[in-house]
């Protein structure tokens, strides 16, 4: 079996110039880069990626970590993710964990197998537990929900969604209202509950809220409707739950529709079964996928011809949030908040580029 020093010895060039060459380091001439690859063909060579790998540190593999694609904005912010990590040499892993602790840390096991270049994730753990389960991941990012502290954080102002839902729900002169979200140990469901509740109290509006999961949200509302009590409006934290819960009204024969309110990702076409706050999270997981790679992947597409070739859309986020490795210093607890965009789209920011529209808003 040939060995680097047969292929270095065959090219004639030192065996660290034939190292080089077949890591992809170094500065070499392209006359011995094609000495060495002809050299390596000719022998059968090749490189022991595992090694390779062990060497290196980590691989080119970035771990996504996400409950569920069935949720529209995990698929944008997967496919962004995806797209902007794939042009710069990067393979983007998916790991679904359906909200499901022992799940998520099989995954997290997966991740340390491949030696995950970089993680990022939509955790279903307390922070005491992603201490523990997270623990050796150093690229790694947080995404929607807060995990261990001192990692970097993405996601939006849920709290201000809530509160904004909350307004135009008042405006529109409903006045019992079904809430239907996720669990309250998520922080983006806590913030969201907190902003629209917080909102409905001082509006003297009636409320139901009820927490659910995927599996279960169907049986939740229909439950809710068998109490026979006239609920004029429901409001919900993400699209998945109002597409179920759109499912189990039409279904019911109501004299009158209930509107239902929704946060949502950013879609391209106007919708008429929902209320919607959008959210980018495409503009997120490009966010994310920036930050896991820094200065380590070669660029190999134009910015242009990303966005075009990518299912990525520019819009203003309003409100998306990162926080940097630290801890303290805000009001939830879960570490000092930095703003990309402010809500009138001004930015100093690396996205300031993209053409801004206000869709945050219904």
């Amino acid at each position: 079996m040939a060995t680097i020093i047969d292929v270095a010895k065959l090219a004639g060039v030192s065996q660290g110039t034939a190292s080089n060459v077949l890591n992809g380091k170094g500065n070499v001439s392209s006359e011995k880069i094609r000495a060495v690859e002809e050299a390596a063909r000719r022998l059968g060579y090749t490189i022991n990626e595992r090694a390779r790998i062990l060497r290196k540190g980590s691989g080119n593999i970035i771990c996504v970590i996400v409950p569920s694609m069935e949720n529209r904005n995990y698929r944008d912010f997967y496919y962004c993710l995806k797209n902007y990590a794939e042009v710069r040499g990067f393979i983007v892993e998916l790991l679904v964990t359906n909200n499901n602790r022992k799940s998520e840390y099989d995954m997290l096991q997966r991740a340390k197998a491949v030696m995950a270049f970089g993680v990022a994730a939509v955790t279903c753990m307390n922070q005491e537990e992603c201490r523990e389960a997270y623990a050796g991941f150093e690229n790694l990012c947080f995404v929607e929900r807060h995990g261990a502290e001192h990692y970097p954080y993405f996601g939006f102002d849920y709290e201000l969604a809530g509160k904004r839902i909350a307004e135009k729900v008042i405006s529109e002169d409903f006045h019992r209202i079904a809430v239907i979200t996720d669990s309250m140990r998520f922080s983006n469901e806590h913030d969201f509950s907190r902003g629209l509740c917080s909102w409905f109290r001082g509006g003297k509006v009636k409320y139901t809220h009820i927490t659910t999961d995927n599996r279960r949200v169907s049986h939740s509302m229909i439950d809710l409707l068998m109490k026979e009590e006239d609920y004029d409006a429901v409001v919900t934290s993400n699209i998945r739950f109002a597409e179920k819960i759109r499912h189990v009204v039409e279904n019911f024969s109501l004299e009158q529709p209930i509107p239902i309110f929704t946060l949502s990702s950013v879609t391209s076409l106007p919708e008429q079964d929902y209320r919607k706050y959008e959210l980018n999270y495409g503009l997120l997981g490009r966010a994310v996928a920036e930050t896991l790679i820094g200065e380590s992947g070669e660029k190999q597409a134009q910015p242009e011809q990303l966005h075009q070739d990518s299912v990525f859309l520019p819009y203003d986020p309003r409100g998306l949030y990162r926080t940097g490795r630290q801890h303290g210093g805000s009001s939830s607890g879960y570490g000092s908040k930095t703003i990309l965009y402010n809500a009138q789209g001004n930015s100093s920011d690396p996205y300031a580029d993209c053409s801004v529209c206000d869709r945050s808003q219904f």
